[in-house]
């Protein structure tokens, strides 16, 4: 059984703001000291966001649904983490995306993926 945690934490891009002044937010998933990121779709202005809560405030609607959608995420994130610790012996933080995204995980490396 593996003991290494995952860690999943919201972060926004703030080099890459829209037209509207919002920054995308994205996912970063470690484990095993490895790193994975992704983008979660979801914009919001840099002003509005807690990164130490990982949420948007102040509560308004629009807010709220960011939140809600984050929330489904990470849920999602540890569901997938969850079957691949009960399913297979080893796996990497490439597997749990791929297991999150709903693609068929990995098995092997090809000679070629090594290159």
């Amino acid at each position: 059984m593996n003991n290494n945690r995952l860690l999943i934490l919201f972060l926004l891009q703030k080099v890459r703001q829209n037209k509207k002044g919002e920054c995308p937010i994205r996912c970063r998933i470690t484990y095993t000291k490895k790193r994975k990121e992704f983008s979660t779709g979801f914009f919001i202005n840099p002003k509005e966001w807690n990164s130490k809560m990982q949420k948007a405030q102040p509560s308004n609607k629009e807010n709220d649904f960011i939140n809600t959608q984050l929330s489904l995420i990470k849920q999602n994130i540890n569901q997938a983490f969850l079957f691949l610790q009960v399913n297979n012996d080893v796996f990497d933080v490439e597997d749990i995306l791929l297991k999150y995204k709903g693609k068929n995980i990995k098995s092997q490396k090809t000679l070629l993926e090594v290159f």
